[in-house]
């Protein structure tokens, strides 16, 4: 028996048995799933039954059929599969196949995004995604990761800080024949020298002094599933011939061991730095580069994507709601001009943190440009004497050099203002040549 659980949407904690196939989602009374949802299509999507399989196809609506965030226009489902259909979310769910509440998946059905003090984001990375595409850019982006997640090729994704790379990887695993496997990632920034191959490989009691036990490395947790290399392009050099052994292997063993282990585990790595120009000048390996740039997925800067400003609004909108109870706010169209011009060097990740702050101190329901920080609603898009508008790197230049003046050249500081990390900041500073002054 197969059902459909509504979990976001005006139909939310509705269940919709499978009984009766095929079925046809949408507004139209109709249909034998009528949405109360405004931006679903009057007849959306179909779900079948064809031989032992379950069918969704897509109506040719006019935002789309996405499952796992993947847009599709026909595909077969799994149990546990997420289809979303306009502001609707739906899981669907076959009993008996991996449902959650069964002991083989409950306990990576959700999992804990707290990062531990070691510097892992956690044991494995959340299996809810939202990914928003209204852009160009973005669905194009989505096309490549619909095509490359059903192989079992090494996936690098690269981006600067803030775009959504660890959401990228997400979507890879949810999309792969490994989805039923654990997801485990690893921050390469911050872990360093042997406690690096110790978390990853994993260690024998005694290998060293703190050794007190046995400890299975993140690479063999990943077993049948996704290793997550985050921030790669940190990774001491020292470290990346050992990693790129068992890329090129497969074969490894534990810090301390003798015993042969075999790694059986997709990687997905991502970083924010130009890992070409870091080869050129030695400060990563050549063959290690080529090793993961297998399949490539860049992805876009927020600024050269504002279609997608909105809808992220909204989302995160949505979120502080469902997070705090905070009362959806309304964005003038001022304000939301603001929003759109506006550089954005954090991405998708200052946009959040920024909306969060004004949210929280805002008193008014509807949020104007002087509610918005002074960078933002300010001289966004300054005119110079020729009647030219200045390009979007003056634009942040300006604004990082700003933020950098505001708070006395604390980079600290500066990075948490502009919602970005100190590693970034840096680069940022060193492009633009910035400089106290004198």
């Amino acid at each position: 028996m197969a059902r459909l659980v509504f979990i976001e949407g005006a139909n939310r904690g509705t269940v919709f048995p499978l009984d009766s196939p095929p079925v046809t989602l949408g507004r139209d009374p109709a249909c034998e799933l009528n949405l109360l949802d405004e931006r679903v299509s009057r007849a959306h999507a179909r779900i079948r039954r064809e031989d032992a399989s379950w069918i969704v196809e897509d109506l040719k609506s006019r935002n789309g059929t996405y499952v796992n965030s993947i847009p599709c226009e026909s595909r077969p489902l799994s149990s546990g599969d997420e289809i979303r259909v306009g502001d609707s979310v739906l899981l669907f769910l076959e009993e008996g196949v991996g449902t959650p509440g069964s002991p083989s998946t409950s306990t990576k059905w959700f999992s804990n995004r707290k990062a531990g003090e070691s510097g892992l984001h956690s044991s494995g990375i959340s299996r809810r995604t939202e990914i928003v595409a209204e852009s160009t850019e973005m669905k194009d982006v989505l096309r490549f990761v619909a095509k490359v997640a059903p192989t079992d090729s090494t996936v690098l994704i690269t981006g600067e800080s803030g775009t959504g790379k660890e959401l990228i990887a997400q979507a890879i695993h949810q999309n792969s024949p490994r989805k039923d496997g654990p997801v485990i990632a690893i921050n390469c920034a911050a872990i360093t020298g042997t406690l690096f191959e110790s978390e990853f490989f994993g260690h024998e009691k005694g290998a060293f002094t703190d050794a007190v036990a046995r400890k299975v490395g993140r690479l063999e947790l990943a077993e049948q599933g996704t290793i997550f290399l985050d921030e790669i392009g940190e990774l001491a050099t020292e470290t990346q011939a050992k990693l790129l052994r068992v890329l090129a292997t497969g074969d490894y063993q534990r810090v301390g061991g003798n015993q042969d282990l075999k790694a059986d585990a997709r990687v997905v790595a991502a970083t924010n730095r130009d890992l070409k120009a870091a080869v050129k000048n030695g400060g990563f390996r050549e063959d290690l580069f080529y090793r993961i740039n297998v399949l490539h997925v860049d992805l876009p800067p927020l600024r050269r994507r504002p279609k997608d400003i909105r809808p992220l609004i909204e989302l995160f909108f949505k979120q502080f709601k469902e997070e705090t109870a905070t009362p959806l706010k309304v964005i003038s169209p001022e304000a939301m001009a603001c929003l759109e011009k506006y550089a954005w060097p954090g991405n998708i990740r200052e946009l959040r943190n920024l909306l969060e702050r004004t949210v929280m101190l805002a008193e008014h329901e509807v949020l104007e440009p002087e509610h918005l920080p002074a960078e933002v609603h300010g001289n966004v898009a300054t005119e110079v004497e020729d009647g030219a508008v200045d390009s979007l790197k003056e634009v942040e230049k300006r604004h990082v050099l700003r933020a950098l003046k505001a708070v006395g050249w604390n980079k600290t500081r500066a990075a948490a203002v502009l919602g970005i990390d100190r590693k970034t900041l840096y680069s940022k500073i060193e492009e633009y040549g910035l400089k106290p002054e004198a």
